[in-house]
């Protein structure tokens, strides 16, 4: 009677993981039609994060990124668990909104629609910044396409090309700076409006 020693499991190192992902995606954008590619490729270039890029550069995000497709409902970030990285919305809508259940056991009378954006438009820039639970949910209205940069390669590809992180890190502060604005602009008013009693509601 023979005895069969059980194999060990594979081990992959992170190097490994990361080799064979980028090969993955390779292989399929490589798959894609050029008309897509093309589209997407400009899409990524005009988006907040990675706009000013230089082709090359654009190419080297792409390349770095995964296509990901999501089915009409399908939830791309959870309120209150980690965000995994930056997307960019390459085709379709996505509702971003706070959830009648959140966690911590926190429940609302209804959900709370926040937003809702479409190509072009990122999100999970938070999260990729200062590893904090995102603070919204992101679900898809109807199929939608995403190009996914995961939050190391970000990380990497930032750390490894001093000009691209420049220029990334400059366009991400310029866009939350906006933001920022926006919302003290939106309280100024706010304020006004207060300010004349018989307008101002408890």
């Amino acid at each position: 009677m023979v005895s069969l020693t059980p194999l060990a499991p594979l081990r992959y190192s992170d190097r490994m993981i990361a080799a064979l992902t980028a090969e993955f995606t390779r292989q399929r954008l490589a798959a894609l039609n050029p008309n897509d590619l093309r589209r997407y490729r400009e899409t990524i270039a005009k988006s907040v994060v990675f706009e000013q890029l230089e082709s090359g550069d654009v190419d080297l995000i792409l390349s770095s990124c995964r296509l990901l497709d999501t089915a009409a409902g399908g939830f791309i970030l959870t309120e209150g668990l980690p965000s995994d990285g930056l997307y960019i919305i390459l085709e379709g809508q996505i509702e971003f909104l706070l959830p009648e259940h959140a966690g911590g056991g926190l429940r609302r009378p209804s959900r709370i629609r926040l937003n809702v954006l479409g190509p072009g438009r990122c999100f999970g820039e938070y999260g990729v910044i200062d590893d904090r639970p995102a603070s919204a949910s992101a679900q898809a209205l109807a199929p939608a396409r995403l190009c996914f940069l995961p939050k190391a390669e970000f990380r990497r590809v930032i750390a490894q090309n001093d000009r691209i992180g420049k220029i990334v890190l400059f366009n991400l502060l310029r866009f939350l700076v906006g933001r920022l604005r926006g919302k003290d602009a939106a309280s100024g008013a706010a304020g006004r409006r207060c300010a004349r009693p018989h307008r101002c509601r408890a």
